[in-house]
């Protein structure tokens, strides 16, 4: 470096050299206070990852078996033949006659049944000679004359004769009637006596005359021949209390009115009656029970029907 160029350098570096002598000795002004750098806390050290757990392994699919090839299928097989019957088994005549053979070799009491093989048979007329021998008056039971008369009608009716048949038929629906139970329906107290007008709710004075209206179905009628029918009935009444005790029969009533016998141009099944009658006096007010019961004298053997009416007395 040549004299002339270090004095110029010289004074310049003296003055930069004591600038900075005086900024490091230079107090802080009150109230500013050193700013210290903010350091970032230290980053946490990573835990190590768990070890990867394999993923199940799935089992491949099974192969599916092919379908098996059907068998061509197989000729069937005659059914085996029936078991061969004798002659007499396979002839429906020679059945019925081994029949009777059986109800002959049984006795007396089985003609009905042998004339009903007859008629089986395609034999009307032996069956009629075997049933007019019978006297059906003295057969043991309604049950057995009623098998009698279809029996006979039938046999009548395959040789020709209708009417006599018909007849025979009517018997039986007559027997068929009284073997049947009377029934008593539509009963009620009648605000009208000429007429059937039903009272709801029955209230009468004691010794008032009161009209019960009722229907008897199924009813026996005697018919003869050349002769109007007829039937007899007879009705008692009988007051009760709700409890069942009897307070009052009627015996007048029943005297003089219980009995009916009707007569009629021709018969029919179902007739309609009106009973009229006085309540007693002299009984306490209060609910009765009205027990009705009807018994048909013209059947073989009586029979009867009852129903009961409630009614109030105040």
């Amino acid at each position: 470096m040549t004299p002339r160029r270090l004095h110029t350098t010289l004074p310049i570096l003296t003055l930069a050299m004591g600038m900075a002598a005086c900024t490091a000795s230079a107090p802080e002004p009150p109230g500013v206070t050193a700013v210290e750098p903010v350091r970032a806390p230290p980053l946490p050290t990573p835990e190590p990852a768990p070890p990867a757990v394999p993923a199940p392994s799935v089992p491949a699919p099974a192969p599916i078996p092919p379908a098996p090839t059907p068998e061509p299928p197989a000729h069937p097989q005659p059914a085996p033949p029936p078991p061969a019957l004798p002659p007499s088994a396979q002839d429906p005549e020679a059945l019925l006659e081994a029949w009777r053979t059986r109800i002959r070799a049984e006795g007396p009491g089985r003609e009905q049944d042998l004339a009903r093989s007859y008629l089986l048979g395609g034999k009307p007329l032996k069956a009629h000679e075997l049933l007019g021998a019978l006297d059906p008056k003295k057969l043991p039971s309604e049950d057995a004359r009623l098998s009698w008369r279809l029996a006979e009608a039938e046999a009548l009716a395959r040789l020709g004769e209708a009417g006599r048949a018909c007849d025979l038929l009517r018997e039986a629906e007559r027997a068929l009637r009284a073997l049947a139970p009377l029934q008593i329906s539509g009963e009620c107290f009648s605000a009208d006596p000429r007429r059937r007008q039903k009272i709801e709710t029955p209230r009468f004075r004691p010794g008032q005359t009161v009209s019960v209206y009722l229907d008897l179905d199924r009813l026996t009628v005697l018919a003869e021949e050349g002769k109007e029918a007829r039937t007899k009935l007879r009705f008692d009444l009988t007051l009760l209390e709700p409890s069942g005790r009897e307070v009052h029969d009627f015996a007048d009533w029943e005297r003089e009115q219980g009995t009916l016998e009707e007569r009629m141009h021709r018969p029919w099944e179902d007739h309609a009656y009106r009973l009229n009658f006085r309540l007693p006096r002299g009984v306490n007010l209060g609910a009765y029970v009205l027990r009705l019961e009807v018994t048909d004298l013209a059947a073989p053997s009586p029979r009867k029907a009852a129903v009961t009416l409630p009614l109030t007395l105040e």
